[in-house]
């Protein structure tokens, strides 16, 4: 009900773009999850995560059928569901292999040590936080020009 409130309020654009947010932020405290901070972090980690994906679903369903074009929407939703599906089993192949090529991989900063997994991690949050600022951006880009067709309309 929060991310739906916060949807009709501000807009899809905002719900998702925050939600993504919460859950880049999850994924980049992964990297800093060690042994001997797991019992406590990992509690905040899936508080954090749970806001998130529980906007996320519902932000990015909303938003696809706000961008979509009236004529042909059933289409549009179709094809960006498509695409999603496809982008996501070639990142997470990307993600394989990078693992895989980067097997044992590890950094000592300080006392700290990462692995390959926590840079994926890290990699993984940066690249959701960016897609969190676009969206967040992209409204503005959208919504521009439609309220100049609007005004255009009217006169």
């Amino acid at each position: 009900p929060i991310w739906g409130r916060i949807a009709n309020r501000h807009s899809w654009f905002i719900a998702a773009g925050f939600s993504m947010l919460f859950i880049g932020a999850a994924t980049i405290l992964y990297f800093f999850l060690v042994k001997s901070n797991v019992f406590w972090l990992i509690w905040i980690i899936t508080f954090i995560s749970s806001i998130g994906w529980a906007g996320i679903g519902l932000g990015l369903f909303g938003l696809q059928f706000e961008v979509a074009p009236d004529q042909g929407k059933t289409m549009y939703v179709a094809c960006n569901n498509a695409m999603a599906g496809i982008l996501g089993f070639g990142a997470s192949f990307l993600g394989a292999a990078y693992i895989g090529i980067s097997k044992g991989f590890q950094v000592q900063l300080g006392s700290f040590i990462a692995s390959d997994m926590q840079f994926l991690f890290l990699l993984s949050g940066i690249l959701l936080i960016c897609c969190s600022i676009y969206i967040t951006k992209l409204e503005k880009k959208i919504k521009k020009p439609q309220a100049a067709q609007q005004s255009i309309a009217m006169n």
